[in-house]
C-alpha cells in the first residue's frame, strides 16, 4: 500500500489504508496516534510500592521500572479503538513530551496525540497534547471526544457539529443516539474497550479524576496576533494588544456578509502591546456562557454554537473577579471608570493595574512605593511612602507636602515642640492658653495621638 500501491494501480486501496488511520501518505505506520488518558501520574513521590504494584495489575502495564521513574504528568493510556488498533492494544505509558519548563493540562478521560522515538522500542511513547475538538465539542475545561458521534433523533451531520447533540451532554463510549425518552449506544463505534460507561469510570476513579473540578469555563477568542494561555478552571493570560471588551467591531456587506471592520475605539491602537491576567470571567450575563448539567451531575458549558452568546468569555473590566492588566498605551481611567474626588481622570498612556476584591501585599522586611520621574531624579525631589519595622512613613519631596483628605487640603497641624515616642506610644506636653487650661491632655479639649508622629 501508498506510494507502492499507487504505483501498482493499487492507488484506491493506498487511500483507503491513509483515511482509516493506519498509515501516513508515504505507506509507513502514522506518526501520531490517538491515545484515551486513563490515568495521569500528577506526583510519582505519593506513589507508594504498594500502589505503584495495583496500578501495573489494573492497567496490565508490562514494565514497572518506567512507572516508578516517571516524570511528573506522565499518563497511562490506550489507543483509541479504530482500523489500526484492536482490543489487544494494551495500556503503556507515556511521558510528557515538553520539558519540565511547560506542564500541559489533561485530565482523565480526555484523548491526547502521542509519538513514538524513532529507532526505539515501543515501551513507552511521549504524549504531546489534548486533541482539539470541534467548537461544538472543545472544552478548555474537560472535552469528551466521542461527543462527535452523540446525536438526537433526526439530527444530520451539519447540524451534529453544530452542537444540535443529545439533550444531556454524556461521556458515553462511542456514539449514542437519542430518540424521544430512549437513548441507545452503537456499541460497534465504541472508542474504548469497556462498557458504555467506561469513561465515567476512568474520570470518576482515577485519581486524577478526583482532584480535576469539572465546572462550566466561557470560551476565549482571541486577536490574530495573541498568544493566550488558559488553565482548566477559568483562568486566563493574553499576551496581546490594548483590549477593554470584543476583539473587533463588525458590519455587514451585502456580497460578504459580516465582517471585521476594525479594533473597538475603546482600544488603543500601536504601541499598544499589553499583557492581561485574569480570573473569573463570565460572571456577568452579557460575557456568561449558558450552562448544562451532564451526565454525571456537573456544570459544563453548553456548546450549541447556533446560539452561542457573541460576547462570551470577552474581557470584562467591571465584572471579572480578578485581573492584573500591564500596558504599553491604554485609556486606563476610561476603561476601567476610575473616578476619586478632586482627581480627574490620566490620559492615555503606560498603567499597569490591579482590580479584584482584596488585595494583599505580603513582604518579610520593607514595602516602598516610590515616585520617580526618571533614573536620575534626586532623591530630594522623589515621594513615597515606606513600610519598615513597624512603621508607616510618608515622605514628600522637597517641594511637595503630605495632605490627607484632598489635593487641595492647605491648613497646617498645630505641634508641641517636643513629641517623645515611648515603646511605640506617643506621649506630648500639653499646650496651656492664656487662661490656663490644657489642650491636648484629655477632656473636652481633646487629646495628643499617641500612634502618629508629624515632622514639625
Amino acid at each position: 500500500m501508498g506510494i507502492a500501491a499507487a504505483a501498482e494501480g493499487k492507488s484506491g486501496m493506498a487511500m483507503a489504508g491513509i483515511l482509516m488511520g493506519q498509515l501516513n501518505s508515504d505507506g509507513g505506520e502514522r506518526v501520531f496516534q490517538r491515545v484515551i488518558v486513563e490515568e495521569v501520574i500528577f506526583d510519582p513521590a505519593m506513589l507508594d510500592d504498594k500502589r505503584l504494584d495495583s496500578l501495573v495489575k489494573q492497567y496490565g502495564l508490562q514494565n514497572d521500572h518506567f512507572l516508578k521513574t516517571s516524570p511528573p504528568n506522565t499518563i497511562i493510556g490506550k489507543r483509541v479503538l479504530d482500523s489500526s488498533s484492536g482490543a489487544e492494544s494494551g495500556s503503556q505509558y507515556f511521558f510528557p513530551f515538553f520539558s519540565s519548563h511547560l506542564m500541559m493540562p489533561v485530565k482523565a478521560g480526555e484523548h491526547v496525540w502521542v509519538f513514538y522515538e524513532p529507532g526505539k522500542g515501543k515501551e513507552y511513547g511521549f504524549w504531546i497534547t489534548r486533541i482539539h475538538e470541534p467548537r461544538s465539542i472543545e472544552d478548555t475545561n474537560h472535552t469528551h471526544a466521542d461527543r462527535k458521534h452523540h446525536v438526537a433523533a433526526n439530527v444530520g451531520t451539519i447540524d451534529k457539529f453544530e452542537g444540535k447533540t443529545t439533550k444531556i451532554p454524556s461521556f458515553a463510549n462511542g456514539a449514542l443516539v437519542e430518540k424521544g425518552s430512549e437513548t441507545k449506544s452503537i456499541a460497534t463505534t465504541a472508542s474504548s474497550v469497556g462498557d458504555v460507561d467506561v469513561y465515567e469510570k476512568m474520570i470518576k476513579k482515577s485519581d486524577a479524576g478526583k482532584i480535576s473540578d469539572m465546572e462550566d469555563v466561557p470560551r476565549y477568542k482571541k486577536r490574530p496576533g495573541d498568544l493566550a494561555v488558559q488553565g482548566s478552571n477559568n483562568t486566563l493570560i493574553v499576551l496581546g494588544t490594548d483590549r477593554a471588551g470584543a476583539s473587533a467591531e463588525s458590519e455587514d456587506d451585502a456580497d460578504l456578509g459580516k465582517v471585521a471592520k476594525q479594533k473597538p475605539k475603546a482600544d488603543q491602537k500601536g504601541k499598544a502591546g499589553s499583557i492581561d491576567i485574569v480570573v473569573g470571567r463570565g460572571q456577568n450575563p452579557k460575557t456568561a456562557p449558558e450552562t448544562v448539567k451532564n451526565s454525571i451531575g456537573n456544570t459544563e458549558t453548553k456548546k450549541d454554537i447556533t446560539k452561542e452568546n457573541v460576547d462570551e468569555g470577552n474581557p470584562d473590566l467591571e465584572f471579572d473577579l480578578g485581573r492584573i492588566y500591564i500596558s504599553m498605551k491604554s485609556d486606563v481611567d476610561e476603561n476601567f471608570n476610575v473616578q476619586l474626588k478632586g482627581f480627574p481622570k490620566e490620559p492615555v498612556g503606560p498603567y499597569a493595574v490591579i482590580k479584584v476584591d482584596h488585595v494583599r501585599i505580603i513582604a518579610r522586611k520593607t514595602i516602598k512605593y516610590l515616585l520617580q520621574p526618571t533614573k536620575d531624579t534626586p532623591e530630594n525631589e522623589c515621594a513615597g511612602i515606606v513600610i519598615k519595622d513597624g512603621n508607616i512613613i510618608f515622605v514628600p519631596s522637597d517641594s511637595g507636602y503630605i495632605k490627607l483628605g484632598s489635593e487641595d487640603a492647605s491648613a497646617a497641624i498645630l505641634c508641641t515642640e517636643k513629641a517623645v515616642p515611648a515603646g511605640g506610644k506617643v506621649s506630648a506636653t500639653p499646650i496651656v492658653s492664656s487662661i490656663g487650661s490644657t489642650i491636648g491632655a484629655g477632656g473636652d479639649n481633646g487629646s495628643f495621638s499617641t500612634k502618629v508622629l508629624i515632622k514639625a
